[in-house]
């Protein structure tokens, strides 16, 4: 009878992790290309309000449901255990990161200027329970990616008067500045010896908003100093590409030229920064000239625009976001539905954006929904005519 257990036990846990085996191994890297390959999404012919409502009413549904931007890759059964306690698997890294935080700062873009009290309503009850703003002293913030839901407590500020956004966008600030290294510079890491351009995406354009109700006497203090550094040491002087990061010891620029959502995380920086001092014109203009040379055939732009072909909606909607920054009559709505009509879903979900990338160097080569172009497809849309 022991001998029998010690089988049964034995089959079983082989059975156990034939299923897992064949779970990580198998299923979770070919079902997302099978779907993909016969049976994708239906997409939208063009423009019309139907779809342009849809895209509004999916994104509420989106802020609170679970993440569905890309953090990670099937890499099979071992790998998965072995980063399973990793922190971009948690909860709490996936809901209190960057995707998350565009998108809750597009929606409120977008209904602020088209005067929709009811969805706003809808996501400032949303927003309310992402953080205990009653008890700011019990907040805690562990990233830099943290600091782009400060744009929508500015924007909720603004439209509610409810001082308890003011005082967690100024929170937000102090934070900030705990991760200013001896030169000024803002760490995207603490303790790393790099300087990633994400870092500009998701702080400048707090700093800039939030410069309306700090108390001090330079405008943008710190903005400049971010952008000078890049500017000085990360950028192609000919193209006005910006390397991904910059080596902090050697002043060396590091990483990819080229790498498509790092361009836009600078140019939305640049360009707003543009817009409020006019300064760095030559560099917005050039960077921009370049991109434009590096379309693809569909007139978009790829993961890693010059190389690759691919689709990819967060480089597009982020360099599209910053053209309607500098110029709101670049594009009209009309004229964006037309070239995105074969990556927005029939039920208003814009498809195809390459998964989180995981070090300088290494990028995700999956590809998917996430919060992040969803929140910057409707940046595009509010600031386009």
């Amino acid at each position: 009878m022991k001998k029998k257990k010690v089988v049964y036990i034995v089959l079983g846990l082989s059975l156990i992790l034939n299923i897992l085996y064949f779970k990580f191994d198998t299923f979770d890297y070919l079902w997302p290309k099978i779907q993909a390959r016969y049976f994708p999404e239906e997409t939208i012919n063009g423009y019309n309000k139907e779809i342009e409502k849809k895209i509004i009413d999916v994104s509420i549904n989106m802020l609170d449901k679970d993440p569905v931007m890309i953090w990670s890759e099937p890499k099979g059964f071992t790998q998965t255990l072995l980063s399973s306690n990793h922190i971009t698997s948690t909860a709490e890294f996936r809901l209190h990161n960057y995707p998350r935080a565009y998108l809750y700062y597009g929606l409120s873009e977008y209904l602020i200027k088209n005067n929709n009290q009811k969805k706003l309503l809808e996501l400032k009850k949303s927003f309310d329970k992402l953080y205990d703003f009653d008890n700011l002293n019990e907040i805690k913030f562990y990233r830099i990616d943290q600091v782009p839901f400060g744009l929508t407590a500015l924007n909720l500020y603004k439209h509610f008067k409810e001082d308890k956004y003011l005082k967690f966008s100024k929170t937000l600030y102090h934070f900030i500045l705990e991760y200013q290294e001896q030169d000024g510079i803002i760490s995207y890491r603490k303790g790393k010896h790099t300087v990633l351009n994400d870092m500009l995406g998701m702080i400048i354009p707090f700093l800039i908003k939030f410069d309306e109700y700090n108390k001090n006497n330079e405008k943008f203090p710190i903005v400049k100093k971010q952008l000078d550094y890049f500017i000085k040491y990360g950028i192609d002087t000919k193209t006005y590409m910006p390397s991904h990061a910059i080596n902090k010891d050697v002043k060396v620029k590091v990483g990819s030229i080229n790498w498509g959502r790092g361009i836009g995380w600078y140019a939305i920086a640049l360009s707003q920064y543009y817009l409020s001092t006019g300064e760095y014109e030559i560099e917005i203009n050039g960077l921009l000239s370049t991109l434009k040379s590096l379309k693809n055939s569909e007139q978009l732009w790829s993961q890693f625009p010059g190389n690759y072909e691919r689709f990819d909606a967060s480089t597009t909607t982020m360099i599209l976001y910053s053209n309607a920054i500098m110029n709101t009559t670049v594009l009209n709505k009309q004229e964006i539905f037309k070239l995105l009509k074969n990556y927005i879903s029939k039920d208003g979900l814009i498809l195809e954006t390459s998964g989180d990338t995981y070090a300088v160097n290494n990028y995700s080569n999956t590809y998917g929904k996430s919060e992040l172009s969803q929140g910057m497809l409707l940046l595009l849309l509010a600031n386009s005519k």
